[in-house]
């Protein structure tokens, strides 16, 4: 299970349009996701829009318990805009989905 605090996957930085990492352009944010909801559960629902090279839920570092947000890299537009275009709910709970940007 990999557990991340400031970023993750990727290199963090250059989402959004112009990137000289490519497929950082292809990046979301999840946000209000479930405690239970484990990393493979996260990268498995996201799965069904496309192809997807990177995912990471974020955990505190401290108490590992997930910090209720993730990222979700997939390996081009199509699917991160049919992904940005649906709602969402995992575990039960509905989700936040919107491009990420960097910090």
């Amino acid at each position: 299970m990999r557990q991340g605090g400031m970023g993750g996957g990727t290199g963090g930085r250059g989402f959004g349009g112009s990137s000289s990492q490519g497929q950082d352009s292809y990046k979301i944010f999840v946000g209000g996701l479930d405690q239970s909801v484990s990393d493979p559960e996260f990268r498995s629902y996201f799965e069904q829009f496309g192809a997807v090279t990177d995912s990471v839920v974020m955990y505190d570092k401290k108490t590992s318990r997930s910090r209720g947000f993730g990222f979700i890299t997939f390996a081009d537009s199509a699917p991160m805009m049919d992904a940005l275009r649906s709602s969402h709910s995992l575990n039960g709970k509905p989700v936040e989905v919107k491009e990420a940007s960097p910090r």
